[in-house]
């Protein structure tokens, strides 16, 4: 595995995660939550609310669902600093560990790409 840094103005990479796991992504990045059950909704737990719609200043939610999401749904992880833990939580959904996730904000210099 080798460290990759992206060129500046690339966007961050997409992040695909099964709703029942937190997660970490880069600010700015395009989230896809999978295996959500029907009914499942993400909602807020603490404070700030990590999601935004692709302007990154209006909010997805809160909450976000219920699954599934209509149409084409895009969301977002909002510009936050490096290292911010936020979390939310998961309803209506049957998870084996703890309902409250978090997306643990990450830069691109921490990705790791297969070499």
């Amino acid at each position: 595995m080798t460290h990759e840094k992206r060129a500046e103005g690339n966007p961050p990479p997409a992040v695909s995660t099964e709703i029942c796991n937190g997660f970490e992504a880069e600010p700015g990045a395009e989230v896809t939550f999978t295996n959500a059950e029907a009914g499942a909704e993400i909602v807020q737990s603490g404070t700030v609310w990590p999601f935004f719609e692709a302007n990154l200043t209006t909010p997805y939610g809160p909450p976000i669902g219920p699954f599934p999401l209509p149409g084409v749904t895009k969301i977002y992880v909002g510009n936050f600093a490096v290292g911010d833990n936020i979390p939310y939580t998961v309803a209506n959904q049957t998870c084996t560990n703890a309902i409250q996730k978090s997306v643990t904000i990450i830069s691109g210099a921490m990705l790791k790409k297969s070499a």
